[in-house]
């Protein structure tokens, strides 16, 4: 069982055109970074100050902002689930 991780969600990154291009922008760094291709969910990264950046569904992840602290569980280099402190 993975237990959950305090963090803090460092920059964003988002694909313009998943279905082609595999690449994500830092919404706060501008950095590019490769994510995997998709053709049923939008997914983006989210970095963290533990130093992963783990790929996520967009649509689920939408209302976490950069600076936020939040408890994490991921598998992997995907993040499985992302809940706000306290």
């Amino acid at each position: 069982m993975v237990s959950y991780q305090r963090v803090k969600i460092t920059d964003k990154f988002y694909t313009p055109n998943r279905k082609e291009v595999p690449v994500a922008t830092g919404v706060k760094t501008k950095r590019k970074i490769k994510v995997a291709p998709t053709t049923t969910k939008p997914y983006c990264a989210i970095a963290f100050n533990n130093g992963k950046t783990l790929t996520a569904d967009c649509d689920t992840y939408l209302n976490f902002n950069i600076g936020d602290q939040v408890y994490i569980k991921y598998r992997g280099n995907r993040l499985t689930d992302n809940r706000r402190k306290g």
